[in-house]
């Protein structure tokens, strides 16, 4: 039982895990999650935030969304606590982006560039 960032008591039950280790691991997260705090994993906030948007955005804009987390930012900041992210991982991630080249020599273009950075 726990009280998130607003105070809200949450009782949250899981079980199956194959080993003790996997079950403490997931009840860090959940509590990391649940509490809001910086050291969260930035996955977690992208699931907060998410959760967050999915009233507000229109469905495609939402598709669109959640395809550029999944596939451009979080396999590069998704196991990063939030508060270990620093401007030097954010500039090294853009210059892969900018440097990254497919199959027949093309880059991506500058306006596809500022759709993953917004």
């Amino acid at each position: 039982r726990i009280k998130d960032w607003t105070g809200k008591e949450i009782h949250k039950k899981k079980r199956g895990f194959s080993t003790k280790k996997e079950a403490l691991q997931w009840e860090r997260d959940f509590i990391s999650q649940a509490d809001g705090s910086l050291g969260m994993k930035f996955k977690d906030f992208v699931a907060l935030y998410m959760k967050d948007a999915d009233p507000r955005l229109r469905e495609t804009t939402l598709a669109n969304k959640h395809y550029l987390f999944n596939k451009k930012v979080l396999p590069y900041f998704g196991e990063m606590p939030i508060n270990a992210i620093k401007p030097t991982d954010i500039r090294n991630w853009q210059n892969e982006l900018i440097n990254y080249r497919r199959p027949n020599g093309r880059g991506y273009s500058p306006t596809y560039l500022r759709t993953i950075n917004n």
